[in-house]
């Protein structure tokens, strides 16, 4: 990192520290180093997510970055809601380290697998999302099509191996499991449309973005 960009970061969480402080004394917050630390945490997670787009071969880059952006958000969400609704900031972080690992598979198309950790993040943080207003049975059913629609879309990209047809069995696998846990809790009308255009939507922009690469 040059002199200059050190001179704007150091800037830029001067000012950052400046507002928050500022934001507690007139009772906006209530925690200006809470706040603090969330921008700090913010700004570096910046730095480090801006590094790969920068450099290719710091791909690695994205997926810290990310985490202290989530780490960020999740201090952030933990001051301003209330106290019972912790699960959204750590749905929060998951999420966004779920995203760290995307941006990888974006930057470097011949790392598939950073999909397969992305897709267990993100289904994570569904399921830690969704925990205040569904049951234990029913966040299980989340879990296991979160999976399931996680190795399907393994199992559609290309790579420079050809396709991971293989990836169709733990799919097929999860996502049976999924649906065998809704059917049992008798609520299967309730998710089926929902996770159908979910699956329909996957399908439709995966194909879309296979036709423009060939």
């Amino acid at each position: 990192m040059s002199r200059l960009d050190t001179r704007i970061v150091l800037g830029a969480l001067l000012i950052i520290a400046g507002l928050s402080f500022l934001a507690q004394s007139l009772g906006f917050i209530p925690n200006g180093w809470g706040a603090l630390w969330a921008a700090v945490l913010f700004v570096a997670g910046i730095v480090l997510v801006a590094w790969p787009f920068a450099d290719r071969r710091q791909w690695w880059a994205a997926i810290p970055g990310l985490a202290l952006l989530g780490l960020a958000g999740a201090i952030f969400l933990s001051m301003v809601l209330p106290a019972d609704r912790g699960e959204v900031a750590g749905a929060v972080f998951l999420g966004a380290v779920g995203l760290g690992f995307i941006v990888v598979y974006f930057l470097r198309r011949d790392f598939w697998w950073a999909l397969i950790p992305a897709g267990v993040l993100m289904t994570l943080a569904g399921v830690t999302w969704s925990a205040s207003f569904l049951s234990g049975l029913e966040s299980g059913a989340l879990f296991f099509l979160g999976l399931g629609l996680t190795f399907g879309v393994v199992a559609l990209i290309p790579t420079p191996h050809g396709r991971m047809s293989w990836a169709w069995i733990p799919a097929g696998i999860l996502g049976l499991m999924g649906v065998l846990i809704m059917l049992a809790l008798g609520s299967l009308l309730n998710y089926v449309w929902p996770v159908a255009l979910i699956a329909a939507g996957v399908y439709l922009l995966v194909r879309s973005f296979l036709l423009k690469r060939s």
